[in-house]
């Protein structure tokens, strides 16, 4: 016991000595940037820097600890950095992710996991192998970036399941994820209430022309963008946290009467101000899928429904809040409009888009049609599928391996819930609805390009999967 106890006490203070060096380190290095002439704290920060990611090869675990805390702040830092600092700074900045998550992979080679892998870890790895063909015969920048955002969230999954977090890490990152997403929502509100969109973005590099992603439509609705500074993350965000609530994760005294219902209807609310037509997709298909596993879950849906209801009266009170109810349904009936700017430039790219895959079955190299190669002129027709970009960069064989590693990702998690019990099942059926609703979501946008929520979607499938059958 004493033996035990002390392993403990030495496995927390390595996590809190890592957490801190990390944390340390990176601020140190934005300090020292913006102050000349400090050129010895800047030095300090890199050896502190490389001391946390040396702990993050020794424990994976508290490396993706470190991934999800600083996640949400990792394009509000590249943007000031680029602004106020130097573009070149914040492009190696920007690579903290990446490093973190290939260490922690190269980490988890200490573990005897790796070994054991089920079929779906080594199509994991055959996909992502094949994505890395592309790359050793095109390396530039755009294919790098475009193999980052296609494989990232892979590679996270891959470190849960080889690494193993054991009982108490695995409610350590539960709650994170949460505390995370709550922080995130209520950022997202306090923006929308207080802070127009254009003042941040335009503060923040942004030239007038580049503002679509602030507004929606042609009417230019103002969208809630919380300190992710994106709207359609924020709705993926959004839904994932209110699948947690509606399952009851994680198991607390907070987690229950007025507090949680305020917390659901917040969520809701700011997954509607996002206006993210993409994100209430795939919401719609997490929410199908809840109903189906679980009745409670219906009823919970319905009152919510009947609360929004009788909050609408009160809502129209207010002129803006009416301006963003009438966006709202404005959004959703824009989805049949042929007119719709968003809609139109989708139908016109496609037929492009299908010709170009029968004409080019091997694909035309990674990141030609996303937003990898944004700001180049090496873009050549770029897609908001997720879908069709894999399709037209990288071929009929990509979109086949794609569809079949969605499909055995979905499956091994269903799966799972049919040989669990009690809160294993919860989690395994959090896992199901935010797979289900991202993979839904990238049908019409590239959502897995994103950071934080198919990060999250991975971790809690590879947490899911882990579980013991009970």
């Amino acid at each position: 016991m004493t033996a035990l106890a002390s392993s403990r006490i030495v496995d927390r203070l390595n996590s809190l000595y890592l957490t801190v060096a990390f944390v340390v380190g990176f601020l140190s290095i934005v300090i020292s940037l913006l102050i000349d002439n400090l050129f010895p704290i800047y030095f300090i920060s890199v050896i502190a820097f490389t001391i946390a990611c040396v702990y993050s090869i020794m424990n994976p675990t508290i490396g993706l600890i470190i991934f999800l805390s600083l996640a949400p702040f990792h394009f509000l830092i590249y943007r000031v950095i680029d602004t106020y600092i130097s573009s070149e700074i914040a492009a190696r900045m920007v690579l903290w992710k990446d490093i973190i998550v290939i260490l922690a992979l190269f980490g988890c080679f200490r573990y005897k996991y790796f070994l054991r892998a089920n079929f779906l870890d080594l199509f994991v790895l055959l996909y992502v192998m094949y994505q890395i063909f592309y790359v050793v015969f095109d390396l530039d920048i755009f294919s790098l970036k475009g193999l980052s955002n296609n494989v990232r969230f892979l590679l996270i999954y891959l470190v849960v399941r080889w690494c193993r977090p054991n009982q108490i890490r695995t409610s350590q990152i539960i709650r994170l994820i949460v505390l995370i997403n709550i922080f995130v929502v209520v950022s997202g509100l306090i923006q929308w209430l207080f802070v127009e969109p254009k003042y941040i973005l335009l503060n923040l590099g942004w030239d007038g022309s580049g503002l679509g992603d602030a507004y929606a439509g042609p009417e230019k609705f103002p969208r809630a963008l919380s300190v992710l500074l994106a709207a359609n993350e924020l709705g993926l965000t959004s839904s994932i946290l209110l699948f947690s609530f509606l399952l009851g994760i994680p198991k607390s005294n907070w987690n229950k009467g007025f507090l949680s219902w305020l917390l659901i209807i917040v969520t809701v609310i700011v997954l509607l101000l996002s206006l993210s037509r993409s994100s209430w997709l795939g919401t719609l298909f997490g929410i199908t899928i809840l109903c189906l596993y679980r009745r409670r879950v219906r009823l919970y849906i319905m009152q919510i429904i009947l609360i929004m209801l009788a909050l609408l009266p009160f809502l129209l009170l207010g002129s803006t809040t009416m301006f963003s109810s009438f966006a709202v349904i404005q959004r959703i009936l824009a989805v049949f409009e042929p007119d719709d700017p968003s809609t139109a430039a989708r139908l016109t790219a496609l037929p492009d888009q299908i010709a170009t895959i029968q004409s080019h079955p091997l694909g035309i190299g990674l990141g030609l049609a996303s937003r990898a190669s944004f700001g180049s002129d090496k873009i050549r027709l770029y897609s908001e599928s997720n879908y069709l970009q894999v399709a037209i960069e990288t071929g009929w064989l990509g979109i086949l391996l794609m569809i079949l590693m969605v499909t055995m990702f979905l499956a091994s998690i269903i799966r799972k819930i049919s040989q669990s019990t009690g809160s294993h099942r919860d989690l395994a059926l959090w896992a199901l609805t935010a797979s289900a609703s991202i993979f839904a979501a990238a049908l019409v946008f590239p959502s897995l390009g994103y950071l934080l929520p198919p990060a999250q979607m991975a971790i809690l499938a590879g947490l899911a999967l882990n579980q013991t059958t009970k």
